[in-house]
Protein backbone atom coordinates (compact mmCIF):
# COMPACT_ATOMS: atom_id res chain seq x y z
CA UNK A 1 0.00 0.00 0.00
CA UNK A 2 2.94 2.33 0.56
CA UNK A 3 4.25 1.81 -2.99
CA UNK A 4 2.68 3.50 -5.99
CA UNK A 5 2.99 1.92 -9.41
CA UNK A 6 3.18 4.80 -11.85
CA UNK A 7 1.52 3.09 -14.77
CA UNK A 8 -1.28 0.54 -14.46
CA UNK A 9 -2.43 0.18 -18.02
CA UNK A 10 -4.34 -3.06 -18.51
CA UNK A 11 -7.19 -3.50 -21.00
CA UNK A 12 -10.23 -5.65 -20.27
CA UNK A 13 -12.23 -7.49 -22.90
CA UNK A 14 -14.98 -10.00 -22.23
CA UNK A 15 -15.55 -13.43 -23.75
CA UNK A 16 -19.15 -13.01 -22.62
CA UNK A 17 -19.64 -10.46 -25.39
CA UNK A 18 -19.12 -13.08 -28.11
CA UNK A 19 -15.46 -12.14 -28.42
CA UNK A 20 -13.08 -15.07 -28.91
CA UNK A 21 -9.88 -15.37 -26.82
CA UNK A 22 -7.82 -15.07 -30.02
CA UNK A 23 -9.62 -11.87 -30.99
CA UNK A 24 -9.07 -10.48 -27.49
CA UNK A 25 -5.34 -11.32 -27.75
CA UNK A 26 -5.17 -9.33 -30.99
CA UNK A 27 -6.92 -6.40 -29.31
CA UNK A 28 -4.48 -6.57 -26.38
CA UNK A 29 -1.49 -6.43 -28.75
CA UNK A 30 -3.08 -3.46 -30.54
CA UNK A 31 -3.86 -1.74 -27.24
CA UNK A 32 -0.22 -1.98 -26.17
CA UNK A 33 0.96 -1.19 -29.74
CA UNK A 34 3.04 -4.35 -29.90
CA UNK A 35 4.73 -4.63 -33.27
CA UNK A 36 4.16 -7.66 -35.48
CA UNK A 37 6.02 -10.85 -34.73
CA UNK A 38 7.43 -12.26 -31.48
CA UNK A 39 7.35 -10.42 -28.17
CA UNK A 40 10.98 -9.94 -27.20
CA UNK A 41 10.56 -9.68 -23.42
CA UNK A 42 7.13 -10.57 -22.09
CA UNK A 43 7.96 -9.91 -18.43
CA UNK A 44 9.26 -6.43 -19.22
CA UNK A 45 6.17 -5.64 -21.30
CA UNK A 46 3.79 -6.57 -18.49
CA UNK A 47 5.80 -4.89 -15.75
CA UNK A 48 5.94 -1.68 -17.82
CA UNK A 49 2.14 -1.75 -17.79
CA UNK A 50 1.85 -2.24 -14.04
CA UNK A 51 1.55 -6.01 -13.62
CA UNK A 52 3.64 -7.34 -10.74
CA UNK A 53 5.26 -10.67 -11.62
CA UNK A 54 6.88 -12.79 -8.93
CA UNK A 55 8.56 -16.18 -9.18
CA UNK A 56 7.74 -18.23 -6.08
CA UNK A 57 9.09 -21.61 -4.98
CA UNK A 58 6.37 -23.53 -3.19
CA UNK A 59 7.64 -27.09 -3.75
CA UNK A 60 4.45 -28.01 -5.54
CA UNK A 61 4.93 -29.71 -8.91
CA UNK A 62 1.30 -29.19 -9.90
CA UNK A 63 1.57 -25.40 -9.57
CA UNK A 64 2.43 -23.46 -12.72
CA UNK A 65 0.98 -20.03 -12.12
CA UNK A 66 -1.71 -17.91 -10.52
CA UNK A 67 -3.03 -14.41 -11.19
CA UNK A 68 -5.17 -12.05 -9.16
CA UNK A 69 -6.00 -8.45 -8.39
CA UNK A 70 -5.46 -7.22 -4.82
CA UNK A 71 -5.91 -3.65 -3.61
CA UNK A 72 -6.07 -2.51 -7.27
CA UNK A 73 -2.72 -4.15 -7.98
CA UNK A 74 -2.38 -6.90 -10.59
CA UNK A 75 -0.23 -9.91 -9.70
CA UNK A 76 1.04 -12.96 -11.57
CA UNK A 77 2.80 -15.61 -9.47
CA UNK A 78 4.84 -18.19 -11.36
CA UNK A 79 6.68 -21.41 -10.54
CA UNK A 80 10.29 -20.65 -11.63
CA UNK A 81 11.22 -24.34 -11.92
CA UNK A 82 9.63 -24.51 -15.38
CA UNK A 83 11.74 -24.14 -18.55
CA UNK A 84 11.79 -20.54 -19.80
CA UNK A 85 9.63 -21.30 -22.86
CA UNK A 86 6.89 -22.90 -20.76
CA UNK A 87 7.24 -20.13 -18.20
CA UNK A 88 6.54 -17.47 -20.85
CA UNK A 89 3.45 -19.33 -22.05
CA UNK A 90 2.21 -19.63 -18.46
CA UNK A 91 2.64 -15.88 -17.93
CA UNK A 92 0.69 -15.21 -21.14
CA UNK A 93 -1.97 -17.69 -19.94
CA UNK A 94 -2.34 -15.83 -16.64
CA UNK A 95 -2.42 -12.52 -18.52
CA UNK A 96 -5.36 -13.91 -20.45
CA UNK A 97 -7.21 -14.53 -17.18
CA UNK A 98 -6.54 -10.95 -16.04
CA UNK A 99 -7.61 -9.34 -19.31
CA UNK A 100 -10.68 -11.53 -19.87
CA UNK A 101 -11.55 -11.75 -16.14
CA UNK A 102 -12.73 -15.27 -16.91
CA UNK A 103 -11.34 -16.70 -13.67
CA UNK A 104 -13.30 -14.39 -11.37
CA UNK A 105 -16.01 -17.05 -11.47
CA UNK A 106 -14.17 -20.14 -12.75
CA UNK A 107 -15.93 -22.37 -15.26
CA UNK A 108 -14.81 -25.45 -17.25
CA UNK A 109 -13.50 -23.60 -20.32
CA UNK A 110 -11.67 -20.72 -18.60
CA UNK A 111 -8.24 -22.40 -18.82
CA UNK A 112 -8.80 -23.45 -22.43
CA UNK A 113 -9.70 -19.84 -23.24
CA UNK A 114 -6.57 -18.59 -21.48
CA UNK A 115 -4.47 -21.04 -23.53
CA UNK A 116 -6.07 -19.80 -26.75
CA UNK A 117 -5.36 -16.24 -25.69
CA UNK A 118 -1.72 -17.07 -24.90
CA UNK A 119 -1.22 -18.82 -28.26
CA UNK A 120 -2.45 -15.85 -30.27
CA UNK A 121 -0.73 -13.30 -28.03
CA UNK A 122 2.68 -14.98 -28.34
CA UNK A 123 2.25 -16.47 -31.83
CA UNK A 124 -0.11 -14.24 -33.87
CA UNK A 125 -1.75 -16.18 -36.68
CA UNK A 126 -0.99 -13.55 -39.32
CA UNK A 127 2.71 -13.55 -38.46
CA UNK A 128 3.47 -17.20 -37.78
CA UNK A 129 1.14 -19.27 -39.97
CA UNK A 130 3.36 -19.20 -43.05
CA UNK A 131 6.40 -20.23 -40.98
CA UNK A 132 4.60 -23.33 -39.70
CA UNK A 133 4.01 -24.83 -43.14
CA UNK A 134 5.68 -28.26 -43.44
CA UNK A 135 6.60 -28.12 -39.77
CA UNK A 136 8.79 -30.90 -38.42
CA UNK A 137 10.86 -31.28 -35.25
CA UNK A 138 13.96 -29.76 -36.85
CA UNK A 139 12.05 -26.71 -38.04
CA UNK A 140 10.39 -26.33 -34.61
CA UNK A 141 13.88 -26.46 -33.06
CA UNK A 142 15.01 -23.45 -35.13
CA UNK A 143 11.76 -21.50 -34.70
CA UNK A 144 11.83 -21.91 -30.92
CA UNK A 145 14.39 -19.15 -30.09
CA UNK A 146 12.70 -16.74 -32.49
CA UNK A 147 9.23 -17.05 -30.98
CA UNK A 148 10.47 -17.95 -27.47
CA UNK A 149 7.93 -20.73 -27.03
CA UNK A 150 8.42 -24.46 -26.75
CA UNK A 151 8.65 -26.81 -29.71
CA UNK A 152 5.52 -28.48 -28.36
CA UNK A 153 3.67 -25.14 -28.41
CA UNK A 154 4.74 -24.53 -32.02
CA UNK A 155 3.52 -27.98 -33.05
CA UNK A 156 0.20 -27.41 -31.29
CA UNK A 157 -0.13 -23.97 -32.91
CA UNK A 158 0.46 -25.47 -36.35
CA UNK A 159 -2.32 -27.97 -35.72
CA UNK A 160 -4.75 -25.37 -34.35
CA UNK A 161 -4.16 -23.18 -37.41
CA UNK A 162 -4.80 -26.15 -39.75
CA UNK A 163 -1.29 -25.97 -41.17
CA UNK A 164 -0.63 -29.63 -40.34
CA UNK A 165 -3.04 -32.54 -40.30
CA UNK A 166 -4.10 -34.43 -37.21
CA UNK A 167 -2.02 -37.44 -38.25
CA UNK A 168 1.10 -35.27 -38.69
CA UNK A 169 0.39 -33.61 -35.33
CA UNK A 170 0.21 -37.05 -33.69
CA UNK A 171 3.35 -38.19 -35.50
CA UNK A 172 5.34 -35.13 -34.37
CA UNK A 173 4.27 -35.67 -30.77
CA UNK A 174 5.37 -39.30 -30.97
CA UNK A 175 8.75 -38.16 -32.31
CA UNK A 176 9.05 -35.62 -29.48
CA UNK A 177 8.42 -38.38 -26.94
CA UNK A 178 10.93 -40.76 -28.52
CA UNK A 179 13.59 -38.05 -28.54
CA UNK A 180 12.93 -37.29 -24.87
CA UNK A 181 11.79 -33.76 -25.67
CA UNK A 182 8.61 -34.06 -23.63
CA UNK A 183 10.59 -33.71 -20.43
CA UNK A 184 13.60 -31.77 -21.65
CA UNK A 185 13.51 -29.83 -24.92
CA UNK A 186 16.76 -28.82 -26.66
CA UNK A 187 17.71 -25.27 -27.62
CA UNK A 188 16.66 -23.63 -24.33
CA UNK A 189 15.89 -19.92 -24.18
CA UNK A 190 16.96 -17.48 -21.49
CA UNK A 191 14.60 -16.98 -18.55
CA UNK A 192 13.21 -13.47 -18.24
CA UNK A 193 13.71 -11.80 -14.85
CA UNK A 194 11.05 -9.71 -13.10
CA UNK A 195 12.25 -6.57 -11.31
CA UNK A 196 9.09 -4.74 -10.18
CA UNK A 197 8.40 -6.96 -7.17
CA UNK A 198 11.98 -6.45 -5.99
CA UNK A 199 11.54 -2.68 -6.31
CA UNK A 200 8.40 -2.85 -4.16
CA UNK A 201 10.18 -5.00 -1.58
CA UNK A 202 13.17 -2.70 -1.38
CA UNK A 203 10.88 0.33 -1.03
CA UNK A 204 8.99 -1.21 1.90
CA UNK A 205 12.26 -2.09 3.67
CA UNK A 206 13.55 1.49 3.58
Amino acid sequence: KSFEINTINIPHFSVYENDSPASIAKKAREYWTIKNGPIDNLVELLENNGIVINYININEKEFDGYSCMLENFYFIFINPDMPADRLRFTIAHELGHLIMKNEDTPYPKCDEEANNFASEFLMPEEDIKFELINLNCEKAFYLKPKWKVSMAALIRRAFDLDVITKSRYTSLNVQMSKLGYRKNEPNPIEKEKPTLFQEILMHTLK
